[in-house]
């Protein structure tokens, strides 16, 4: 019998109020569109028997058990084998519901696939294939790591709803399979931990490469020092035209350079840093030894803790005086 003519039969026992009948038959159409990995349809008939008898708890697991199975056995050996750590932190439901969400695409040598400056909405999974990490600065790109099979790209920005500090370029044709925000909130829904367990797990590949990355720690060393210094800070959006955009509000700020800032606000609205971002804004700073300094800059990042507040990156629009940063720095730390 022909699967279509099961579905009419099942239709009709339905209809007709046969439930059992149409139970037995609808596992069976399940267990069927499962093996054809048409995953989509076979969920659809499972929620109908769901819905006709929420009580048949054998054929309801048991087919539950077979999708997965056959989700499971659906995933690319290849692509399982190069994620194996990462398909072990999730669950086998977590890790198929994860598989079924990503794409896939074949970029050539030469790809820019992350742009330095630009918002980035998506993690990028190398199944094969080299890319490299630059920063650009005054006309100039420094080199600054390879990506190799088996690494991630674009989680930094992607977690810290942040631009990009750096260009992700493809060295060689690449294999890469990518997740953008969206899909990660669908699997958020059915899979709570999943978004953190894909946090942690890409957190723990950045702190790998960063201990075993020369050329970006010296990168790093070549940056603004940042002086760590609790202050009072206002910080007032501006429109276009520089004029205050809605009220101000306060914050504590966390380490100032001469090109920046780094401050807090309390806000458990997750979603605010995401609405700052890109925001030209006014900032005042009070330390300790009552000296205020106000100056203009664009906010570039905002990361969410857990303690309802967000961290915000500041950039000042022109740089500030060292020789002076230096002295209120100096004379507002503590005896």
């Amino acid at each position: 019998m022909s699967l279509d003519i099961k579905e009419d039969q099942a239709n009709d026992l339905i209809k007709q109020g046969d439930t059992d009948s149409a139970v037995k038959l609808i596992y069976e159409i399940v267990v069927a569109l499962a093996k054809k990995k048409d995953f989509k349809k076979a969920e659809s008939w499972r929620e109908k028997m769901i819905e006709i008898n929420p009580m048949a708890l054998a054929e309801i697991i048991g087919s539950g058990e077979v999708i997965e199975s056959e989700k499971a056995s659906a995933i690319d050996y290849d692509h399982k084998s190069v994620w194996a750590k990462l398909y072990h932190s999730l669950t086998v439901e977590e890790g198929n519901a994860f598989y079924m969400k990503l794409n896939q695409r074949d970029f050539p040598a030469g790809k820019v696939i992350i742009q330095q400056g630009k918002l980035n909405n998506t993690i990028f999974f190398i199944d094969s294939g080299q890319l490299k990490t630059i920063f650009s600065q005054g006309g100039k790109d420094n080199f600054i790591n390879y990506l190799d099979q088996g690494e991630t790209a674009g989680q930094d920005t992607f977690f810290k709803i942040t631009n990009c500090t750096s260009s992700v370029i493809t060295v060689s044709s690449a294999k890469i399979r990518f997740l953008d925000r969206s899909a990660i909130m669908e699997i958020g829904k059915e899979f709570p931990d999943f978004p953190q367990k894909l946090e942690d797990y890409c957190s723990r590949m950045d702190s790998k490469n960063a201990q075993n990355d020369p050329n970006k720690k010296a990168l790093e060393r070549r940056q603004l020092k940042r002086y760590k210094i609790l202050a009072k800070i206002t910080v007032q959006l501006v429109d276009k035209k520089g004029d205050p955009d809605g009220p101000a509000f306060n914050g504590k700020l966390e380490d100032i350079s001469t090109g920046g800032s780094s401050f807090a606000i309390a806000c458990s609205n997750k979603d605010v840093g995401r609405t700052l971002l890109g925001r030209a804004t006014k900032i005042s700073v009070e330390f300790e030894n009552r000296t205020e300094i106000k100056i203009m800059g664009l906010i570039l990042g905002s990361r969410f803790d857990n303690f309802n507040s967000h961290m915000i990156h500041f950039r000042f629009s022109k740089p500030f005086d060292a020789l002076k940063l230096k002295q209120i720095v100096k004379t507002s730390q503590p005896e």
